[in-house]
């Protein structure tokens, strides 16, 4: 069985990017077994991208929590004493506002934060938030997240998972954020460039623990109430999706940070839970809406 932490791996230089991790293999994370998203569904849905040499390549998905603020895990970015490094600043950009990455807008991302206490080997405390360049339309919705005093009770079960494959396809978006007539990059998606849905339900941390347990002995939920698990049977989020948001009764729950395999049978996903974080989410978009 292979672990699929949905984490970045390193190339030759250190950064974080997609190759091998902590004895991981494969770690971005996709769709598995979803149905096409319907337009306009879920627009604060991003898809975050890397450029290399003018073409932009799908990495991570994140969620849209301001017209300019961008939430995702921070496996999705190099990150520096808890900022955005200056090696991603100005290379990393969302494209958004259309099921198909061809068909969306593009905007840059040009500052950020991750969590303090991001642990890359632990795979915990896996979150960021990303500022950028242009604020887009009102018209596009922002997601709401289950801060903790949002709700009551107990937490919904029918949740969904959304995000973009990787079949290989390129082409230069025209529709962009930018407005100080800098080149337009090409987008290059792998396998599948159309959004995607899948529906997951969320289980007890205790549920989770034995799941795990019978398939790792070295990967384990945190227990300080920090990440939540999901199960699909055979849907999952995998290779690609992670950043992205999981929804529950149109509510941001959780943020897709890893798991062992993709839609395997008594494997769940692991989750950043949102509520824990309130404090410091809140926090860092303040920070960020002040900065230049």
């Amino acid at each position: 069985m292979k672990i699929t932490l949905i984490l970045f791996s390193l190339v030759s230089i250190g950064v974080i990017r997609c190759n091998k991790i902590a004895g991981a293999e494969e770690l971005h994370r996709r769709i598995i077994n979803g149905l096409r998203s319907e337009e306009r569904e879920f627009t604060y849905v991003v898809n975050l991208l890397e450029m290399n040499n003018n073409v932009i390549y799908p990495v991570c998905g994140a969620s849209l929590i301001r017209n300019n603020l961008i939430l995702t895990a921070a496996h999705c970015v190099q990150c520096d004493h808890n900022s955005i490094a200056d090696a991603d600043v100005g290379n990393l950009f969302i494209v958004y506002n259309a099921v198909h990455l061809h068909r969306g807008k593009i905007n840059k991302v040009i500052a950020g934060k991750c969590h303090p206490k991001w642990d890359i080997h632990a795979a915990v405390n896996d979150i960021a938030i990303l500022k950028l360049k242009h604020h887009v339309a009102d018209s596009v919705e922002l997601v709401k997240l289950a801060f903790i005093d949002d709700f009551k009770g107990m937490m919904p079960s029918a949740c969904l998972v959304v995000g973009w494959g990787d079949k290989k396809h390129t082409r230069r978006v025209f529709d962009t954020d930018h407005t100080d007539n800098e080149p337009l990059p090409t987008v290059s998606c792998l396998n599948n460039c159309e959004q995607h849905k899948a529906p997951i339900s969320l289980i007890s941390t205790e549920r989770c623990d034995r799941m795990m347990r019978k398939v790792t002995s070295t990967h384990f939920i945190a227990t300080d109430g920090s990440q939540i698990c999901a199960y699909g049977n055979t849907t999952d989020a995998c290779q690609g999706d992670s950043g992205g948001p999981l929804i529950c009764d149109g509510i941001q729950y959780g943020i897709i940070s890893w798991g062992i395999g993709c839609g395997e049978e008594e494997v769940p996903g692991v989750y950043t839970k949102v509520s824990h974080y309130s404090k410091w989410i809140k926090q860092t978009m303040n920070e960020l809406s002040k900065s230049m």
